[in-house]
């Protein structure tokens, strides 16, 4: 049966579709990987049809934006070792769909910006993820384990005493991977590829940051 990480976050824009497209393509060097875009903008379906039709994504991705996203995955459970969604943004996080794809999943990774007033946004998340694990234990499900992702850190910076106090009130565990804003992220879109696929100095960064935090995800879920 295929691992589930969901890939969510109340506000738009924290990087959810380029992270799980990033980490399906690491991901696919160790088995068969689905992304299910969830989201009405279809960004990662569209990501992947700018491919080039002699080199497409590792990993196939199927648009699904209906509110029973769980009965989807578990018709398809069987088929991958590896399924990611990539979850509506802003108050549409909260939706049935969120909600749907959580109630199955093994992993939940919050995107965040490394701003307060993001981490603090992000705290109503955290929410939604206690009532899922309510419910998941009632039911007689494992609960559901859940991760802060720290995504867009300017290069040259680090996280300052306002961001590491706003992490504290949040009752979710922080991954020591942290993937800074870099051009190669939006090449990567452009071409079809992940940034495994970008030739440049940025491209080699970004994809070592990929790489550890694929490995850091692997860990968790194994």
């Amino acid at each position: 049966m295929a691992k589930i990480i969901v890939f969510c976050n109340k506000k738009g824009g924290p990087g959810k579709t380029t992270v799980s497209i990033c980490v399906a393509a690491s991901l696919a060097e160790k088995g068969s990987v689905l992304v299910i875009d969830a989201d009405p903008q279809q960004s990662a379906v569209k990501w992947a049809d700018s491919a080039d039709e002699d080199h497409p994504m590792p990993m196939a991705v199927m648009g699904y934006t209906q509110e029973k996203v769980h009965q989807a995955i578990r018709k398809v459970i069987d088929q991958y070792d590896y399924i990611l969604v990539d979850t509506p943004p802003s108050s549409l996080a909260v939706s049935t769909i969120t909600r749907s794809a959580l109630l199955v999943a093994d992993l939940a990774v919050v995107p965040v910006i490394p701003s307060p007033l993001d981490i603090w946004e992000a705290v109503s998340i955290t929410r939604l993820l206690e009532e899922i694990n309510d419910l998941r234990e009632g039911n007689g499900v494992d609960p559901l384990q859940c991760r802060l992702l720290i995504n867009k850190m300017k290069s040259g910076t680090s996280l300052g005493a306002e961001i590491k106090d706003a992490l504290q009130n949040i009752n979710i565990p922080v991954l020591s991977t942290v993937l800074h804003e870099r051009e190669a992220y939006k090449h990567a879109a452009l071409d079809g590829t992940s940034v495994h696929g970008v030739k440049t100095s940025g491209g080699r960064s970004a994809s070592k940051e990929i790489t550890q935090l694929t490995k850091e995800i692997v860990k968790i879920i194994r």
